[in-house]
């Protein structure tokens, strides 16, 4: 067996290691979103049903409830922004090493395949202030320009997938949406009691 071919049989391998810790680590992070949103929903929502909603706290309590109920919000947003960003790194990982793997099926890597690549950055700072409120495309790199540690066959795989996306932007989207929904819910609260 040639150099080449042992690179190959490695990088196959580490492949096939890393697919299930994406895996693992993708349903952990959506897990701890879905854990975060349910509690933050729950909490706001028995808002709106309790009856001493804003509480007392003089004059001032409408303001005071509002600013109580932003205050969790944001930081249950910055929470879930974690874990989602997180969930979605995972889910670009995942399919760009799935791909990678099939596409050597029918054509194994060559040398230069395997040799090391450094990424750039292809973040977009326009959508940062838009990202939390509507998670953007942009906003979750695959590979990171610190990283030098890769062969060139998997950061141009998971470059692929970063232009390609998953449906995992859908899911962020739809928990971060519903979040802000029902931040106005119990704003509406607060201000309609």
């Amino acid at each position: 067996m040639n150099d080449v071919a042992k690179k190959a049989e490695r990088a196959e391998s580490l492949l096939e290691e890393l697919l299930p810790y994406y895996r693992s680590y993708h349903n952990h992070k959506e897990s701890m979103a879905y854990a975060g949103i349910t509690l933050y929903a729950g909490a706001a929502l028995a808002s709106l049903f309790s009856a001493k909603w804003p509480p007392a706290w003089g004059g001032q309590s409408k303001c005071l409830a509002t600013v109580a109920v932003l205050a969790l919000w944001l930081v249950v947003l910055v929470f879930l922004r974690f874990q989602l960003h997180r969930r979605r790194w995972a889910a670009l990982r995942s399919a760009g090493a799935e791909r990678l793997l099939a596409d050597w099926i029918q054509v194994p890597p060559s040398e230069e395949d395997l040799a090391y690549r450094q990424a750039e950055s292809k973040r977009d700072p326009k959508g940062w202030f838009l990202d939390w409120f509507i998670p953007q495309e942009g906003s979750v790199l695959a590979v990171g320009v610190e990283h030098q540690v890769y062969p060139k066959c998997f950061v141009d795989a998971w470059l692929r997938q970063e232009e390609r996306g998953t449906d995992a932007i859908l899911h962020e989207r739809l928990i971060v949406v519903s979040g802000w929904l029902i931040t106005i819910l119990a704003l509406a609260g607060v201000w309609l009691k």
